[in-house]
């Protein structure tokens, strides 16, 4: 059952639970499967800092990390940004570094019970 605010992260954890190895594009299809079934409109989409072929990559939660090799970080020197940057003031009871930190280790976590 799918609950409020956890949409993507059903479809995600029942996407792993169908197919614990699989490709990246075989995953992003069961991704937007199961919110199709569901009835939710979004639209999944994965991003990295690095180029990988995604036609033969299997998506891996907690495996596969490569060191940046990027020649150039951030915005490179001269290119325009397309929106100005807004900083936004954080508000008491947001999700922090720890937050997210403690969020990646309970995914990795989970991934281990789905072995």
């Amino acid at each position: 059952n799918y609950q409020a605010g956890g949409a993507m992260t059903n479809a995600f954890l029942q996407a792993l639970a169908d197919n614990p190895m699989p490709l990246y594009p075989d995953f992003l299809a069961a991704l937007h499967r199961n919110l199709n079934r569901k009835g939710h409109r979004q639209r999944p989409q994965l991003s990295s800092t690095q180029r990988f072929d995604l036609r033969d990559r299997v998506f891996h939660v907690t495996e596969g990390f490569v060191p940046n090799h990027n020649t150039t970080f951030g915005v490179p020197p001269g290119a325009r940004r397309t929106k100005p940057v807004r900083r936004r003031k954080r508000r008491s009871g947001g999700m922090g570094l720890e937050g997210m930190m403690a969020a990646g280790m309970g995914v990795g976590i989970l991934s281990a019970f789905m072995r």
